[in-house]
């Protein structure tokens, strides 16, 4: 109505800094999430590993014709 304009002068790191703050927590999360995968792969990859190791073993001895030590399972009697 009046035909004026109005300007506000703002530093852009003031503008900029939540949107950096979003991103710094996104790939943070993102990283422990990456890191929490990859831990949880190694510790069931391991457990997977040693019957499998087991039945290599015994399938060795069963084709040599020596006798079959005690196997390693993973199913636990109750």
């Amino acid at each position: 109505m009046t035909g004026w304009t109005v300007a506000i002068g703002v530093p852009s790191e003031f503008v900029d800094a939540p949107l950096r703050r979003a991103q710094w927590i996104a790939f943070g999360g993102g990283a422990a999430v990456l890191g929490l995968s990859l831990a949880l792969a190694w510790w069931v990859g391991r457990t997977i590993r040693r019957p499998v190791g087991a039945l290599t073993n015994a399938a060795s001895a069963l084709g040599s014709g020596k006798p079959l030590g005690q196997l390693i399972g993973g199913v636990r009697g109750g």
